[in-house]
């Protein structure tokens, strides 16, 4: 599974960003099952395009 976020609010910082894009090269390999849970409920609940495209 791949994680869905470094940050589980946009509230934390860790210095780093998983984006769609960064992501969907490993949707290619066969280890990988999908996403895994999505800690930024508000990401979710806002409907914002990146974490709709993960």
């Amino acid at each position: 599974m791949l994680p869905s976020s470094v940050l589980a609010t946009p509230f934390e910082r860790t210095g780093a960003v998983l984006d769609a894009a960064s992501l969907a090269p490993f949707y290619q390999e066969p280890e990988v099952n999908g996403l895994a849970e999505v800690m930024d409920f508000s990401a979710v609940a806002q409907q914002q395009p990146d974490m709709l495209q993960k």
